[in-house]
């Protein structure tokens, strides 16, 4: 049993048509015109648009900065996102001097864990070397992906 998106049009990267949209958990299962609704939950969507999910590709999710801190935290900022649209963000975990981006990478996915609502990456932005980035860069891929999912 899923949820059926019935009777709306349909937006995509390269179309728009009147079609039927079948979703289990967080899976899109089909789109198409005149799925059948028996077993379903129905949500009619006649004379909206159904849109794919966002992605904001440069948040700042209770950074540091000057002194003082963004204004939300992963929690309110990924349910703030969610709530407008969005499915995805890239948060930035910057890296301040003379430390190592690893430690301050593992150090923001620790602080989303648990609290993001949506699919939250976690980008590297840092004040090394050219030569020090380098190598933090190979360090870091070594260890797997930044994201992390609810």
């Amino acid at each position: 049993m899923g949820i059926l998106i019935q009777n709306g049009i349909v937006v995509t990267a390269d179309r728009s048509e009147k079609a039927d949209v079948l979703i289990d958990g967080s899976t899109v299962l089909e789109v198409r015109a005149g799925i059948d609704p028996a077993g379903h939950t129905v949500v009619d969507a006649a004379g909206l648009f159904v849109l794919p999910g966002g992605i904001d590709a440069h948040t700042h999710m209770d950074m540091p900065f000057g002194g003082t801190v963004s204004a939300d935290d992963f929690l309110t900022g990924t349910r703030a996102a969610a709530i407008g649209g969005t499915t995805t963000i890239v948060d930035f975990a910057i890296q301040a001097k003379g430390t190592r981006m690893r430690i301050r990478w593992t150090t923001r996915i620790a602080m989303a864990v648990g609290m993001i609502t949506l699919i939250a990456g976690i980008a590297a932005g840092g004040t090394a070397s050219a030569a020090q980035a380098g190598s933090h860069a190979v360090g870091h891929a070594a260890h797997g992906s930044g994201t992390a999912r609810p």
